[in-house]
């Protein structure tokens, strides 16, 4: 089983996190506390969803996925306004 820590959807979300964090924290008091906190969960929820698929024991069996499935890459574009 590969560490997660190497899976590039894992190195790229945590650049996101890193990201994000960086512009949120220029944002005004009112919104960095909502706004820039709500990012930051959905974030790390993302990272922990993947964290737990790779530690999975049941990776493909009798979760309707099999090699025999195309796989399909879907670009993620996320949009942070820098000024509020």
């Amino acid at each position: 089983m590969a560490r997660y820590q190497h899976l590039p959807i894992y190195k790229l979300s945590y650049e996101l996190l890193a990201r994000v964090m960086a512009v949120t924290k220029e944002y005004p008091r009112d919104h960095k506390f909502t706004l820039g906190q709500k990012i930051r969960d959905e974030i790390i929820s993302l990272i922990v969803l993947i964290y737990r698929a790779n530690s999975s024991e049941l990776k493909g069996e009798g979760s309707g996925c099999t090699t025999a499935q195309p796989v399909h890459t879907v670009p993620l574009i996320v949009f942070v306004p820098i000024s509020l």
